[in-house]
């Protein structure tokens, strides 16, 4: 249940933060180019966003493989 109410979390987050932010990040570099500090500061958001979602996966990876009682 706990990896399913995660995966549920990580679907959450995926389509209602990491998307916008994904959207937003490529309009800033359609604007300014690498060097625009909107861009920058979304990239950065980005990147946190995915390695959280990547610890996310692998924790629920874990438990499905580890099946805990």
């Amino acid at each position: 249940m706990v990896s399913l109410a995660a995966y549920l979390a990580v679907l959450a987050v995926g389509f209602a933060v990491f998307g916008p932010v994904v959207r937003r990040e490529l309009a800033a570099l359609e604007r300014g180019g690498i060097a625009d500090p909107d861009y920058l500061r979304l990239r950065r958001q980005a990147q946190l966003l995915s390695l959280g979602t990547i610890a996310a996966l692998a924790m629920i990876l874990a438990l499905m493989v580890a099946k805990p009682t």
